[in-house]
């Protein structure tokens, strides 16, 4: 998701109306578009669709890794570590990793 593929917020509803028991309606246009909540007239939250919260934190997480992985390689020497010094760093031998359970996963 990208920041352009956010819908425009076009709907808004005030704290007074909510209070007038308009949540379950607001609640209910959100899910098809940003609704914000005004107090006096001003912006002061967003209430918004639960997917669209999570693909949010999931791009914000996205951006996250992908700037502290530019990051890393921008400080990169340029050496590596093979897997027998991993091992010897973590205290696993390959006695551990062949006794260690199968693990499936999805």
């Amino acid at each position: 998701m990208s920041v352009s593929t956010l819908p425009r917020i076009n709907q808004t509803v005030s704290i007074s109306d909510l209070n007038r028991g308009k949540a379950t309606e607001t609640c209910l246009l959100a899910r098809k578009a940003p609704v914000v909540v005004l107090n006096r007239n001003k912006p002061t939250a967003v209430i918004l669709d639960i997917d669209q919260y999570n693909r949010i934190q999931e791009y914000l997480e996205d951006m996250d890794d992908a700037r502290m992985a530019e990051e890393r390689l921008n400080h990169w020497n340029g050496t590596t570590i093979n897997e027998h010094d991993v091992m010897r760093h973590a205290g696993i031998t390959e006695a551990d990793i062949a006794a260690a359970p199968e693990v499936e996963f999805e």
